[in-house]
């Protein structure tokens, strides 16, 4: 992966398929995000509103297949992170969810309510060891109890912390990648006696920040399937 900084430019994707997409960063003067498109398996267009206090208020998304979408963030607390993200449109089936998070007194995740239509469907428990999330605990409406494990590696910097700084925060399925203070090297997810593993492996540049991704997924019934991405630095400096 070419140019430096924390900021992408660039990234492809490569499915367990084969199918490649592309993924491409555009930044303001400040170095926040303006734009993220892709193409490829799915075309897409997101571009981002920011409030008084410079974090992200609204992420707006055209899909060439499933069409508009929107995510919007309120609630920020003093440690710069939202304490409500509401999803609709095509990405929510029709219907508007909400995250609701908790977090302790150092900025640290404790918990996240999925709602819909008033409803909590999904509870989020978060377990840390140091600076990192190694347990999310979850309880869902009608499917049951998910457990899933992490472990990490010391190597390289965790760039979902950048983007965090910079006032996109990934929700629930990417907490443990922007909440943890390292990179991700296994994680482990049992729902219903079952057993996923999900194991990555990491190239770093010069900066430390990852230039290419390999994960291998083994799933319950052993088999297995991997998938790749590539990074190119350089988007804002």
């Amino acid at each position: 992966g070419g140019g430096s900084g924390k900021y992408p430019s660039t990234s492809t994707d490569t499915d367990s398929d084969g199918t490649v997409s592309i993924t491409t960063y555009t930044y303001g003067s400040d170095c926040r995000f303006e734009t993220i498109s892709g193409e490829g398996d799915t075309d897409f267009t997101t571009t981002f509103t920011y409030g008084s206090n410079g974090k992200v208020t609204e992420m707006n998304t055209i899909e060439t297949i499933s069409g508009s979408s929107y995510i919007k963030f309120s609630n920020y607390n003093s440690a710069g992170f939202p304490g409500r993200v509401v999803v609709g449109g095509a990405d929510a089936g029709g219907v508007e969810i909400t995250y609701d998070y908790t977090y302790d007194g150092a900025g640290k995740i404790q918990k996240t309510e999925l709602k819909a239509s008033g409803f909590t469907v999904s509870t989020y428990t978060y377990t840390y060891t140091g600076n990192n999330v190694t347990k999310i605990d979850v309880t869902s409406l009608g499917s049951g109890a998910a457990t899933y494990e992490y472990e990490y590696t010391n190597e390289g910097n965790n760039n979902f912390r950048a983007f965090i700084d910079e006032g996109y925060v990934p929700f629930t399925a990417h907490i443990p990648f922007a909440f943890s203070e390292d990179l991700i090297s296994k994680s482990t997810e049992t729902t219903g006696g079952e057993t996923t593993i999900t194991e990555y492996d990491y190239t770093f540049g010069s900066a430390g920040y990852v230039t290419s991704q390999t994960q291998t997924i083994t799933s319950a019934d052993g088999s297995v399937e991997t998938s790749s991405s590539t990074t190119n630095y350089g988007g804002c400096n």
